[in-house]
């Protein structure tokens, strides 16, 4: 466990630097996460009804950027990645950030009214046990409003790789079974939808450029898969650009849950 950790966090700071030239998907998610929570939950009283606010997996801050932009608020950022928030940090400079493990958070009981989380929850290898974590911190009546991946993401990849050796070589993200089982397990679900977000890229290679370049670990980190040879990767990218739609490119889906519950 530690070692998976330990490469996703060196994977994410090793991508801050480039991460907001290159995150247009990551981007569109967080503001379409605020915008949903705006359109079902904000009131006049925001300040008083939400203070304090934590941003759980927080990256450079894009979560951050759409409440100072909509309505001046602010919030604590946390992310396991130092190099993330540093980079935050360096954009907003008076920004409160904390460098935790989402599995292990540095606060009390009941903290916080309001707990964002953008792209992060896909992550985790024990789900359930960052969801008890999150509810442990979250005050009664408090929400969370979360958005991550769903099974249908990186499906070209996926089915790329799989064609070499029969063997799964890209991370498998929750089906939305299984996640509303766990989420009122702990919460009382208000709101659950999905949609799907599709980039195109000049060809097969560029997308898997792209997703290195974001930190993002499509590889299946805590199996240990053995690194495959030039042919194998040539063999991928070939299956690949098989996805290629005319005057489009070639596509790379992400399949994207959102959510907000409450305590």
């Amino acid at each position: 466990m530690m070692n998976y950790k330990n490469k996703l966090i060196r994977t994410f700071s090793s991508a801050a630097s480039d991460y907001d030239q290159e995150a247009e998907l990551q981007r569109q998610v967080a503001t379409d996460l605020v915008d949903l929570f705006f359109k079902t939950t904000v009131t006049d009283s925001f300040r008083d009804d939400f203070y304090p606010s934590l941003d759980l997996g927080s990256g450079t801050g894009f979560i951050l950027k759409q409440l100072k932009k909509q309505i001046g608020f602010t919030l604590i950022n946390l992310d396991i990645s130092f190099g993330m928030l540093k980079h935050l940090q360096n954009q907003f400079t008076q920004a409160s950030c904390i460098c935790a493990d989402a599995d292990k958070l540095p606060f009390k009981e009941g903290q916080f009214k309001l707990i964002f989380s953008s792209l992060m929850l896909q992550w985790s290898t024990k789900l359930e046990e960052t969801l008890d974590e999150i509810n442990r911190i979250l005050a009664q009546s408090g929400l969370f409003v979360f958005s991550t991946l769903g099974p249908h993401s990186l499906s070209q990849l996926r089915q790329s790789w799989f064609l070499i050796d029969q063997r799964p070589h890209v991370h498998d993200f929750i089906d939305k079974e299984t996640l509303i089982s766990f989420l009122e397990k702990k919460f009382q679900l208000i709101l659950f939808l999905e949609k799907t977000y599709t980039l195109y890229y000049p060809d097969a290679m560029q997308a898997m450029l792209h997703l290195k370049k974001l930190g993002v670990t499509y590889r299946k980190l805590d199996q240990g898969t053995k690194l495959l040879g030039k042919q194998a990767l040539k063999r991928v990218i070939e299956h690949y650009e098989q996805f290629r739609i005319e005057d489009k490119g070639v596509p790379l889906h992400y399949h994207v849950f959102f959510g907000i519950v409450k305590k």
